[in-house]
């Protein structure tokens, strides 16, 4: 598997420590990055649910695709999502 191109313990312990890895640090980042747009469920709910994805398709070796997906998904969040003050 290709993921383990990548330097770094972490990657000796298989694909699934991989996603697990990848998926709580995107959900952390995009918790972050949201935290002025939304209320706190939704953005707990969105930050799992795009880190999952981003997590599947970077194990899945299509981080390209997972990467693109996050971008159109910031793009719509911060196009429509804003609190209105």
């Amino acid at each position: 598997m290709s993921v383990y191109l990548y330097s770094g313990y972490l990657f000796e312990y298989g694909p699934l420590a991989v996603f697990l890895f990848f998926w709580i640090i995107t959900a952390v980042i995009v918790y972050v990055s949201l935290r002025k747009l939304m209320n706190r469920v939704a953005r707990i709910l969105l930050s799992i649910l795009l880190s999952f994805i981003f997590a599947v398709l970077l194990v899945a070796n299509l981080y390209p695709l997972g990467l693109i997906i996050l971008y159109l998904a910031y793009i719509i969040i911060y196009r429509f999502g804003k609190k209105k003050s």
